[in-house]
């Protein structure tokens, strides 16, 4: 591990054991790294409770009468992977050292690759694709964040044959009992690295009705785009785990379902990426929006 990447975090346990009642019962023990030589190692949690014993018959373990862990209990390490790793798969597994009696680390124990829980050693191996999002400086006042990790754009949007532009006026004759106005939108989703997580395309409009445009009965169509999603769930298993997305079209035959009163419309993009950062997922997206009226009526 890059040492820079390494950091120390903290767990925490309550303590039921005689002499601690409430409110204080809880603590957050920090574990840092502890630099060997040229190694930064932490201890484990196993040793912290061989170091910290409890007189019988309270014990680690008993939530009545004694320690009980529950923050990061499984923790083993924290970290930082933006500015340490190269985007690529790494391995990782678990090393363990030996303690001296005083409970510090030998420096003369050359460790021992751990075998696993069961005894497994595919249990101790874990293949992590690192991939950091690269973010410029932005524009202030806009919605569009400056990446294309993710990327999103509204190319265009028509009703019938006419291009409606942003900050424009269109009308629209009702169905029925007039002929359906079809409504188009063309737009992209994608992510260089392949890692699209989903996207979501919905209308709003008045005072707070939003409705989701891949809901009137029409699918989207690929217009250059891998796959259309809109989610990683809808990607075929044999593509998987790249989706890359691209340029794609959402076609309404009847537009008077989308625009059903004289308003002015807010069509709004948003698009995740398929990260984990800091235990959530997915937390990388990027949006954008297309604003116009819509006059109903003859």
């Amino acid at each position: 591990m890059p040492p820079a990447a390494l950091n120390g975090f903290t767990r925490g346990y309550f303590d039921s054991s005689p002499g601690h009642v409430w409110p204080n019962q809880w603590f957050y023990p920090g574990f840092p790294l502890v630099p060997v030589g040229t190694k930064l190692l932490y201890e484990s949690r196993h040793h912290y409770e061989q170091m910290h014993p409890l007189a019988l018959p309270s014990s680690w373990g008993n939530v009545a009468n004694g320690r009980v862990w529950f923050l990061n209990v499984n923790e083993l390490a924290l970290i930082q992977t933006a500015g340490d790793f190269v985007d690529g798969a790494y391995d990782f597994r678990v090393r363990g050292y030996r303690a001296l009696a005083s409970g510090a680390p030998d420096p003369a124990d050359p460790g021992v690759v751990l075998a696993g829980c069961g005894g497994h050693a595919e249990n101790n191996l874990i293949v992590l694709r690192i991939d950091n999002r690269i973010v410029g400086p932005g524009v202030p006042g806009t919605v569009h964040i400056d990446t294309t990790e993710p990327d999103c754009g509204i190319n265009f949007v028509k009703l019938g044959n006419t291009v409606v532009q942003a900050c424009g006026a269109e009308k629209l004759l009702p169905h029925p009992p007039n002929p359906q106005t079809p409504l188009e939108i063309d737009y992209f989703c994608s992510d260089p690295d392949g890692h699209l997580d989903s996207y979501e395309l919905k209308v709003l409009w008045g005072a707070g009705s939003e409705r989701s445009l891949l809901t009137f009965g029409a699918l989207p169509t690929s217009a250059g785009a891998d796959h259309v999603g809109p989610d990683y769930s809808s990607v075929p298993a044999a593509a998987k785990p790249v989706w890359k997305g691209g340029r794609m079209n959402l076609l309404i035959p009847d537009a008077s379902l989308v625009f059903p009163i004289t308003c002015c419309y807010l069509v709004q993009l948003t698009v995740w990426k398929r990260n984990i950062v800091s235990c959530s997922s997915p937390v990388y997206y990027n949006r954008v929006h297309h604003s116009f009226t819509v006059t109903v009526g003859p």
